[in-house]
C-alpha cells in the first residue's frame, strides 16, 4: 500500500488476480504475462530468461527491470531499475509486476 494505491494480489493456481484500490485490473499468469481478462489485452509481461535480471514490460515496451540477488544474504542497493519518463499509469503497471515478482521470489 502506498499513499495513492492499495495493491492486492489474489494468488490462484491459474494466475494472480491484481486489484488496485479495490478495482480488478487483470491477471498475471504463471509465465509472467499480465492481461486484462475481459478482452485478453496484454497490459505487460516479465521476461525471466536472465538469472540475475528480470525485464519488465508495459504493453510491448520494456520499461525497466528487477535485480535478482544470487544469494539470499546479499542485499542489492537498487532492486528496481525503471525508465524515469514513465507516465503514472505505466509506473503503476511496472510496480504491480515488479512487486509480484518479489512476492514470488520470497515464496520459493
Amino acid at each position: 500500500q502506498t499513499t495513492r494505491y492499495e495493491i492486492v494480489y489474489r494468488i490462484r493456481t491459474k494466475g494472480t488476480q491484481v486489484f488496485v484500490n479495490e478495482e480488478f485490473v487483470g491477471t498475471i499468469d504463471p509465465s509472467g504475462m499480465f492481461y486484462r481478462e475481459a478482452d485478453r489485452l496484454v497490459l505487460g509481461k516479465v521476461d525471466r530468461s536472465e538469472s540475475i535480471r528480470t525485464k519488465v514490460y508495459v504493453g510491448e515496451a520494456r520499461v525497466g527491470s528487477l535485480m535478482i540477488p544470487q544469494e539470499k544474504s546479499v542485499v542489492s542497493p537498487r532492486a528496481f531499475d525503471m525508465d524515469e519518463k514513465l507516465d503514472p499509469k505505466a509506473h503503476l503497471l511496472f510496480m504491480v509486476q515488479a512487486i509480484h515478482e518479489v512476492i514470488l521470489l520470497l515464496n520459493r
